[in-house]
């Protein structure tokens, strides 16, 4: 059996707080970027340098969101209660820990407690040969996973490039409710779940602005048929989200049964008025999007209400001008629904690998 090692022989830790700069002094470009820990992800730039940590590579630990990330730049951190992991030795690999802890299933002890799970976990370590040849190839198949998601990007820009350029210039004719036949919410009281059946929806299923059905939540055939009056559910309807993460937007793209929360807003378009696919673009273009941010109200949890939704002001071209966005946007989507297989094919190979290499 190959030896394991403690958490406290590989690595030294430091508690770090949030930096000082506050969210309204972030930029977009800067010397330095800020790390988000609730999401692992660059929440902006700084010029200053004061508080900057500068021992890297290093690998960030969020105690509460259980985010893992690894940083080779000096870096801020943009909120408290992170631990800095630092390899203790010389001759070790950094980045294949990061890959280790990435690869860990980390349980939701509690607030603030995931740290102490992670001090009591022990850890392989090979010859640093062997390290370095693991993260070769995970960083390369990684390197393939995040070209083939910037396509996606890519495709995503040429859509909102396209919808500006048709409609950039339209002027404010008219509300949201002149178009929908209903605009509402889901339902109020949480349903008889039950182990398995019609999936129920919450706003974490709508992501990149599409609808995902995995659920961990769901309903009998006899709730849905009572709790669908009020929301008629038809492909084509159209679901925002409005409350917390508020603003994203997904079409209603075939005939599979579900219901969903009340923090989800359900649209249906009059198809006499207009087209659902331009409805989305629509609701995710800057303009509307700037209205739906000065519309929602809250500080804990901002909330976008009904009565907002219902008075945003819109363009509306022709019908068939509608349409012709519209196909342009079926066939930018067959081509996603493409490079999302071969993205699903890629995070197959890299789940594999991370569990030949660590279990």
């Amino acid at each position: 059996m190959k030896p394991q090692y403690t958490f406290d022989e590989l690595f030294s830790d430091e508690t770090r707080r949030g930096t000082k700069i506050p969210a309204s002094a972030y930029k977009t470009k800067g010397k330095y970027p800020i790390i988000d820990q609730g999401k692992g992800t660059i929440a902006g730039y700084t010029d200053e340098a004061e508080g900057l940590f500068t021992d890297v590579p290093a690998i960030i630990f969020g105690d509460h969101t259980r985010i893992v990330k690894y940083v080779d730049v000096p870096f801020f951190i943009g909120a408290d209660g992170v631990k800095i992991l630092s390899v203790k030795k010389a001759k070790d690999n950094p980045k294949y820990f990061f890959y280790a802890l990435k690869n860990a299933r980390i349980p939701d002890t509690g607030y603030n407690r995931h740290f102490k799970w992670l001090k009591e976990q022990k850890f392989l370590r090979p010859a640093i040969d062997e390290q370095n040849s693991i993260v070769e190839r995970l960083d390369a198949t990684l390197h393939l996973i995040n070209n083939t998601e910037s396509q996606l990007v890519k495709l995503d820009a040429l859509v909102k490039s396209r919808f500006i350029e048709m409609f950039g210039d339209l002027p404010l004719s008219c509300a949201m409710k002149d178009v929908c036949k209903i605009i509402t919410d889901g339902t109020h009281q949480p349903p008889k779940f039950v182990r398995e059946g019609i999936p129920f929806i919450f706003v974490s299923n709508i992501v990149q602005d599409r609808l995902t059905y995995d659920a961990e939540k769901y309903i009998d055939d006899v709730t849905y048929s009572e709790l669908v009056k009020r929301t008629p559910i038809e492909i084509g309807d159209v679901l925002l989200s409005t409350v917390g993460s508020y603003g994203h937007a997904a079409v209603v793209e075939n005939e599979r049964k579900f219901l969903f929360q009340r923090h989800i807003a359900y649209l249906k378009p009059d198809r006499e008025k207009i087209n659902s696919r331009f409805m989305h673009a629509l609701l995710l273009s800057d303009g509307v999007q700037r209205q739906i941010e000065s519309k929602v109200k809250g500080i804990a949890q901002k909330t976008l209400n009904l009565s907002e939704i219902k008075c945003l002001q819109i363009p509306l071209p022709s019908l068939p001008h509608q349409n012709q966005f519209a196909d342009f946007v079926t066939q930018a989507d067959k081509s996603k629904l493409a490079i999302r297989k071969l993205l699903e094919k890629q995070e197959l190979l890299r789940a594999s690998l991370m569990q030949e290499y660590f279990g």
